[in-house]
């Protein structure tokens, strides 16, 4: 009886853990496709601005689809969290991150 129990939680925590995986690996990869810009974007980083704070800025101009992807890829990449105040102009497609 435990036996069978312990073996039916391992099987479930794997296939939940595989599909997390899965999840996050296909989310991932969204920040590889480029994005294409009909007009040129203007987009500035205030001084001060947090690496959330931009993500979730990128979002809310359309810049990128969802700001959960970029942050995930800052908290992996520590040392690509590092923006600096300015401005970003882009005419041609981009990375989906910028």
């Amino acid at each position: 009886m435990l036996k069978k129990l312990l073996v039916t939680v391992t099987a479930f925590a794997f296939l939940v853990g595989s599909a997390l995986g899965i999840w996050l690996w296909q989310g991932l990869q969204t920040l590889e496709k480029p994005i294409s810009l009909e007009e040129p974007v203007l987009f500035s980083v205030p001084i001060g601005a947090g690496y959330d704070q931009i993500a979730r800025a990128m979002q809310d101009t359309g810049l990128i689809e969802d700001s959960l992807w970029m942050r995930i890829y800052a908290r992996l990449n520590p040392p690509n969290r590092a923006c600096r105040p300015g401005s970003i102009s882009s005419t041609t497609a981009c990375r989906g991150w910028i």
